[in-house]
């Protein structure tokens, strides 16, 4: 089974398909009010709420089946039920309905992003923070990697004595500029011979192939011969690097996690915080979106230090080219309905931006 995916629990296997109906529906139900309330489920709490057409003894029996499957726990005997993460993959891989975006949680957008700042990086800052706020969890925006860049042009400025301006322009319309200090002065024939000459060998490629192809050019002896053309090209291989050694993410809204009360206990927010300025763990999910299309939901995956939290995340991406991933980390009890469709939306937005 890949990460992320569904973990099926048929229980129709053993039970009518009325029988399965109304253990669905009942999952459903405790699902819904354990998010609203962080409270564990009573069948007297069901009956109040939803009206649900079952005495309070059948919803009892009904739960108990639940906790038999593995969907339902009950962490005090006199205590009602609370939904295991089994129980809620199979919420939202199964049950769970997608709510349509509102008007304002799209003007969140789109007033953001009309104004925002059109560097890049301030792009990628932007997104985190609405998605942050349009979800009401802690958001983060995986940074897009070098191996997945192709380069379409390469430009260097001059700016004064000892000042370059290196601009990037990928295929996928990504632009990226990187200020280069010299101890030589380059004319601007200089700087336009070099990029003439970069541009034959970087058009098509991406930064670790340029990186590799430009090391191969420096060591034939007609470039070495060439003092101020040699060191310009150095220059530029260290601005490629600069690029391919970034693999990272921003975040925001980590204070939310504050609000949950899974996360009030100072140790339990202490290691949530740990996860996340180690990153390796939080980048390896991310990473692994990449590999698919559309939205994935990992909920309480042990194997990366995730446990009793979710990320709903989702590739983004630039004519038909994925660069990166975005997603909204929270408590496995995640309203999980309006987030999913949030992350789509977002990821399918910063997609459009990158394009323009």
């Amino acid at each position: 089974m890949k990460r992320g995916e569904c973990q099926v629990i048929e229980i129709t296997d053993f039970m009518s398909g009325i029988h399965q109906e109304r253990m669905d529906q009942v999952l459903k139900a405790v699902i819904h009010y354990y998010v609203e309330t962080v409270q564990p489920v009573s069948s007297h709490a069901l009956v109040r709420k939803y009206h649900l057409p079952w005495s309070t003894a059948t919803l009892r029996h009904i739960m108990s089946e639940l906790e038999e499957v593995g969907f339902l726990y009950q962490p005090h005997t006199s205590a009602g039920r609370i939904p295991t993460e089994d129980g809620f993959r199979y919420y939202v891989d199964r049950l769970m309905d997608r709510r349509h975006i509102t008007d304002q949680e799209r003007n969140i957008f789109l007033q953001g992003y009309h104004n925002r700042d059109e560097n890049i990086e301030a792009l990628f800052n932007t997104t985190s923070r609405l998605l942050s706020l349009a979800c009401e969890y802690p958001a983060v925006v995986l940074l897009p990697r070098a191996d997945h860049l192709v380069l379409k042009h390469v430009e260097f400025v001059r700016l004064k004595a000892g000042e370059a301006l290196a601009i990037l322009i990928f295929n996928s319309g990504l632009t990226k500029t990187r200020l280069l200090l010299t101890e030589d002065d380059f004319s601007s024939a200089d700087l336009l011979r070099v990029n003439n000459y970069l541009n034959e060998i970087a058009e098509g490629f991406t930064l670790f192939q340029v990186r590799a192809r430009i090391r191969a050019e420096m060591e034939k002896e007609r470039i070495l011969c060439d003092r101020l053309f040699s060191k310009f090209l150095s220059l530029s291989m260290e601005t490629f690097l600069e690029e391919t050694v970034k693999k990272s993410f921003v975040i925001s809204g980590q204070e939310l996690f504050l609000k949950e009360p899974e996360f009030a206990d100072a140790h339990h927010f202490r290691n949530i915080l740990s996860i996340l300025e180690e990153k390796s763990q939080i980048i390896g999910l991310l990473d692994h979106v990449m590999q698919g299309s559309g939205v994935k939901v990992f909920i309480g995956d042990k194997n990366s230090g995730l446990k009793d939290l979710t990320l709903v995340s989702a590739p983004y991406g630039s004519k038909g080219c994925l660069l990166g991933t975005l997603g909204v980390l929270g408590p496995t009890r995640m309203a999980y309905d309006r987030v999913i469709p949030l992350v789509e939306y977002t990821a399918q937005l910063l997609g459009t931006h990158i394009s323009h």
